[in-house]
């Protein structure tokens, strides 16, 4: 499912090639984002860019809304470590993949502001995975 805002970033004339079957075209980013979430039972959320964010933060602000659409779907994040350069002692620096999207949910400035943000998300319904991948998998859908 795409958009036509999306098919004009993505391509010189806004038209994909032939050998790529967008299947539907929604008319903007909301109706999109509702026709992908409608027939799933959950949303885990792996890498990506720009718009994996910008999707889990409409799932997300969906949930929180209560709107019917996402109230009883678990959202999930797969906080994987990501590496991120050096750090000032010369050793590799480790940071998760969305360690700053969670801390956005904290308070601004706060040394705690990721642990913060997980409380909220989790309030929410929203799982954050980084450590023990199948067993924190498993809880959060409840299998």
């Amino acid at each position: 499912i795409s958009t036509p805002m999306v098919l004009n970033l993505e391509t010189d004339r806004g038209e994909l090639p032939n050998y790529i079957d967008v299947g539907h075209i929604a008319p903007n980013i909301v109706v999109r984002m509702k026709q992908i979430l409608a027939p799933v039972d959950s949303v885990i959320v792996d890498r990506g860019g720009d718009g994996t964010f910008q999707e889990a933060a409409i799932a997300i602000a969906l949930k929180a809304a209560g709107d019917p659409l996402m109230r009883d779907k678990p959202i999930i994040f797969i906080n994987t470590p990501m590496e991120r350069g050096i750090d000032r002692e010369g050793k590799q620096r480790l940071v998760r993949l969305f360690d700053p999207f969670i801390e956005f949910f904290g308070t601004l400035g706060s040394p705690h502001a990721l642990e913060e943000g997980r409380e909220v998300l989790e309030s929410l319904g929203v799982h954050v995975v980084d450590n023990d991948l199948e067993g924190e998998l498993a809880a959060a859908l409840r299998i």
